[in-house]
């Protein structure tokens, strides 16, 4: 099963994917630029595991407690 894990409910991005028995994963200080950085960070995860986003079977998300504006993105 291939999954795509994600938490931006804190200063640290912290992003997973997961195809078959291998974890392939990201985590980075962001503070205040989860938005900018999030969408290009999953693409090459993604590329590392050698999967497209049509490939995956679920979606993990941390849904806090953390800051508002974290939780939204």
């Amino acid at each position: 099963m291939n999954l795509l894990a994600f938490d931006t409910s804190t200063e640290y991005l912290s992003l997973a994917v997961r195809r078959d028995s291998i974890v392939f994963k990201y985590d980075m200080l962001a503070g205040q630029t989860h938005s900018q950085v999030i969408l290009p960070e999953i693409q090459h995860l993604l590329n590392q595991a050698e999967l497209q986003l049509q490939d995956l079977h679920g979606l993990a998300f941390g849904a806090g407690p953390g800051s508002f504006t974290g939780v939204r993105i």
